[in-house]
């Protein structure tokens, strides 16, 4: 909030490289303090880790799911690949496909449309 008897003159800005907080917490202190939490809760965690996901699965079900759902990535990415390709260069790829296998097993492959595919040849 605004000083209603406007700005005092006791008080000048931080000279650069000069803390605002002197005393305080330092980065290295916080990189310190949270190492060592995760050090104990691993510690924790491999001893009883496996009964504790169990309990919770047992007693407290929808807090596992959540725990499990969480775990899941945020986002998935569903596109298709030949989405990205024009249909005159599918029918090229096909095309060519279809002649490599003619050519492997000497009998024409069908376009998997017509209803004959897999029936036994005739003679």
């Amino acid at each position: 909030m605004a000083n209603p008897k406007g700005a005092p003159h006791n008080l000048t800005p931080f000279q650069p490289g000069q803390s605002g907080n002197p005393g305080g917490s330092t980065q290295g202190m916080r990189r310190k303090i949270q190492g060592r939490f995760l050090e104990n809760l691993a510690a924790d965690f491999e001893a009883h880790g496996r009964e504790a996901i169990e309990k919770c699965r047992e007693s407290k079900p929808d807090v596992y799911m959540k725990v499990c759902a969480s775990l899941l990535p945020k986002e998935i990415d569903l596109k298709n690949p030949l989405d990205e390709v024009d249909d005159v260069t599918l029918a090229a790829v096909l095309a060519a496909v279809r002649a490599v296998l003619t050519g492997a097993t000497g009998t024409p492959v069908s376009s998997g449309t017509d209803q004959t595919q897999g029936a036994k040849p005739t003679h």
